[in-house]
């Protein structure tokens, strides 16, 4: 059934890591842990309670659709569709090396004849995009407010509260958006034009 094939928004692999990291300074950790000492109370109040948070992940590209434009192979009025595919042929292995400039190939469609009554053969979300890789990273300060802030409740209960600030893809790493899929332009099908922001 050419009408099922991969999901446009679902890759077919994603893989994600996440890690978080208590700095070991302030009260209750490894150094400057004690309050009652005034020096220590006020290196605890300047770096306790930090946390550093990390994120990466990569996922292999999302799917899309061949398409052209012109002629109507359907014989009902409509204009472009899908193409017909080489049999054999694999859109998504480019001969020498794949580059954003050629990353699918061509060479693997055709354009149906006008008039034969039927879309072109080659089916949906057959076209992989490029992969994703990204390293989110996040820095958070917790603090624990003091007594003045507390009702009868809160004598047994930590009130805390938490300031934190986060970067995505910090390293810059390039996204890159799906590649132009309209087999009637050559000169834009198969090459990355734009980023995007990712999955």
């Amino acid at each position: 059934n050419l009408e099922r094939g991969n999901s446009y928004i679902v890759p077919s692999h994603d893989v994600r890591f996440q890690a978080d990291y208590e700095v070991p300074v302030g009260r209750g950790k490894r150094w400057l842990g004690n309050p009652s000492n005034a020096a220590e109370g006020f290196a605890n109040v300047l770096f306790g309670g930090w946390t550093l948070n990390g994120v990466q992940g990569w996922n292999s590209g999302t799917w899309t659709t061949p398409a052209f434009s012109g002629n109507d192979p359907t014989g009902m009025g409509l204009f472009g569709g899908r193409p017909d595919i080489v049999a054999g042929c694999d859109p998504n292995n480019v001969p020498g090396v794949q580059t954003p400039n050629h990353f699918w190939n061509l060479s693997c469609f055709q354009v149906p004849p006008s008039n034969i009554g039927r879309d072109g053969n080659a089916g949906v979300g057959i076209l992989e995009g490029p992969s994703h890789f990204y390293l989110d990273f996040g820095v958070f300060k917790q603090f624990e407010l003091s007594s003045a802030w507390k009702s009868s409740y809160f004598d047994s209960h930590p009130v805390r509260l938490r300031f934190g600030a986060t970067a995505a893809n910090v390293l810059n790493h390039p996204i890159f958006d799906l590649p132009g899929a309209n087999i009637s332009s050559s000169s834009t099908f198969g090459r990355i034009t734009g980023t995007t922001w990712g999955l």
